[in-house]
């Protein structure tokens, strides 16, 4: 295990984050994108310029949704399900990766500790063998 460990696991979630925030924005841009060439034209719509598509996008995939803009066609709500679909799906993999990673970095601290305790116990039988010969050479002094 040691390959999948330490350096190499942040590594990795390092990685993992990066791909997730350009793919994650990419889709923003091209959902915004999207939406606000399907809504503008439609005669009930909010999302009226490029700005109120990408607010609407930034809410929808953060699944906060405020509910300011929102699509009113069905191209629109295709769009938008797709994102909200996006967004938990981002939601899952950021929990994922930060979860691995914590419980990657106890992990490391378990076995720190581990190793601590292996040395503290050959410090003490060092110290015991230490003692023994210190014994076996006043003996043989005393001879």
């Amino acid at each position: 295990m040691g390959a999948a460990n330490g350096p190499g696991l942040r590594v990795l979630h390092l990685r993992v984050m990066v791909a997730v925030t350009i793919a994650t924005s990419t889709i923003v841009a091209a959902t915004s994108w999207a939406i606000w060439l399907i809504e503008r034209g439609a005669a009930d719509s909010n999302i009226r310029n490029y700005p109120d598509a990408l607010w609407w996008a930034m809410e929808t995939v953060t699944t906060v949704g405020y509910g300011d803009h929102h699509p009113v066609t069905t191209g629109g709500r295709f769009v938008a399900s797709f994102l909200m679909v996006t967004g938990l799906a981002l939601v899952g993999v950021i929990t994922a990766t930060v979860v691995a990673w914590f419980f990657a970095e106890l992990d490391l601290l378990r076995r720190m500790r581990e190793i601590e305790s292996v040395e503290r116990a050959e410090d003490a039988i060092l110290e015991q063998l230490l003692a023994r010969l210190d014994s076996i050479e006043e003996q043989l002094k005393s001879r």
